[in-house]
């Protein structure tokens, strides 16, 4: 049995506090950060949006996500009764601080309304209990929430793993899925590759091994671990990359079609280029972790932080950019990352705050990011949204929101919001999409509960959702599960 993984984020009950403290001990970070620069040299002022152009964008979103054209299916089987309220719907998000827009206080959740449709049919599997779900925070966020339409039932893809599944992927060209198990007992996490014809699994799952690395667990049973896995870009000669540890702690990323593996030092989280056949990953070889970039074999350092550790990349969409988490002891903040300069600048100065996992909106625009600030808990993390311009004004879009297993929160394809899942374990965790310019969280009906890893894919025009979900009462299977479910639009 080997020691717990500090890179499985999907631990239960481990806060993101943790987390990050975990990943930085390998790393060897021991002293506080030094003061964020505060100059912006090559991006506009800040812009802060106004009222009317904020409540105009919330909303087109409304009529996008629930337009008339679609009323007939909401009519027909809208979930009763309605959602109750989790806060007023006309609180003051205009307070402004030090750069950030904080939420009023909300009023005390009441019970999760009760849901109508059936629970999900599943076969049985052979298997006793699984991990317990560690008690978290009840707080929902700020705003009454507000149901989408149902659509078809969510179609769970069998796989008949006896441990959890975790952050499901599907391929660029919606052809492939991937996703990681994780056993408890043996503190293990092996990733899996299957086939999709529509909303199902075509064939049998496949685990992936390096064949480069051979013995002495080729069969992924001893004491390796395969995780953090990403697809390279549509036209690559590669098709994916990932991260493999084994038994003494070294980490290495093996490339698909790639002779060797990246092997000096501890490496981490390849994260690819969405414009070419390149990704960026975390090293501790040099500093106490820096941010690399692999390019056909070539590599090249690209941040030179000696005090801190650079992790969760996340790729602008024209490939120029990088969003990622500057982490220390004390504080943990997003910076961004011009490619061709090699300048790191932060976005927003959150000072004695924990903020972690960003990603680009769809145009390039926007960060979202999760963040402890604003709460009564450093273990509870809100979203938020700032313009990919240093200095800009931060705006908390939702309240309490669960940290994916890995990477950050799911964009909408058109960039108008968020999918993730909301910390509200007595409601069933439910997911919802967050609008970047206000409003209330939209709750997808999916019918399910404890939900987990929501992600978004656009297949043959469809929003084609991802996630995880495990039984809400004892049975013989409480492990989280795979489950795809198309979001009325």
């Amino acid at each position: 049995m080997t020691e717990r993984d500090p890179l499985f984020d999907g631990t239960p009950g481990l806060p993101e506090v943790d987390r990050l403290q975990s990943l930085l001990a390998p790393l060897k970070t021991e002293v506080a950060p030094p003061p964020l620069p505060s100059r912006a040299p090559w991006w506009r002022r800040p812009s802060v949006l106004s009222a009317a152009a904020t409540l105009a964008a919330g909303l087109v979103l409304t009529v996008l996500v629930a337009g008339p054209e679609h009323s007939e299916v909401g009519d027909a089987r809208q979930l009763t009764p309605p959602a109750p309220a989790i806060g007023g719907a006309g609180q003051d998000r205009s307070l402004e601080r030090a750069g950030t827009t904080e939420p009023a206080d909300f009023a005390p959740t009441t019970s999760r309304p009760e849901d109508k449709r059936k629970p999900v049919p599943r076969e049985g599997q052979r298997g006793g209990g699984g991990e317990d779900v560690a008690p978290r925070s009840t707080a929902p966020p700020a705003g009454e929430p507000e149901y989408m339409p149902l659509g078809a039932a969510p179609v769970e893809l069998l796989t008949h793993h006896e441990g959890n599944v975790h952050h499901p992927q599907m391929s660029p060209d919606g052809s492939e899925l991937v996703y990681e198990v994780h056993y408890p007992a043996e503190k293990r996490t092996e990733l899996w590759l299957a086939g999709m014809e529509g909303r199902a699994l075509a064939g049998d799952p496949v685990m992936l091994v390096p064949k480069s690395l051979g013995d002495p667990s080729p069969d992924g049973s001893g004491k390796r671990s395969a995780h953090s896995f990403g697809w390279a870009p549509t036209g690559s000669p590669h098709k994916y990359a990932y991260t493999v540890r084994d038994s003494d702690g070294s980490q290495q990323v093996y490339i698909d079609e790639w002779s060797g593996l990246i092997a000096e030092g501890v490496n981490r989280t390849p994260t690819w280029d969405p414009t070419e056949a390149r990704f960026v990953f975390t090293s501790n070889r040099t500093g106490r972790g820096d941010l690399y970039l692999w390019d056909g074999g070539a590599e090249l350092q690209l941040t030179f932080d000696e005090t801190h550790a650079e992790l969760y990349p996340s790729w602008a969409p024209a490939g120029n950019k990088i969003a990622f988490v500057r982490a220390g002891r004390g504080q943990s903040q997003v910076m961004v990352l011009d490619v061709h300069h090699l300048n790191s600048v932060p976005l927003v100065n959150f000072s004695g705050k924990d903020s972690t996992r960003p990603s680009f909106s769809p145009d390039g625009g926007r960060v979202a990011f999760l963040s402890n600030k604003g709460t009564d808990s450093v273990m509870r993390f809100g979203l938020w949204v700032v313009e990919a311009k240093p200095g800009s004004t931060a705006r908390n879009i939702g309240r309490s929101v669960r940290i994916p297993s890995r990477g950050a929160l799911s964009w909408t394809p058109d960039g108008r919001g968020l999918i993730g899942v909301i910390d509200a374990p007595e409601q069933g965790d439910p997911i919802a999409i967050f609008p970047i310019d206000g409003g209330p969280p939209r709750i997808v009906s999916t019918g399910t509960v404890r939900n987990r890893d929501p992600r978004l894919h656009v297949v043959d025009d469809a929003w084609r959702l991802l996630f995880t979900s495990q039984e809400a009462v004892a049975s013989d299977r409480d492990w989280h599960r795979m489950f795809v479910y198309d979001i009325p639009r």
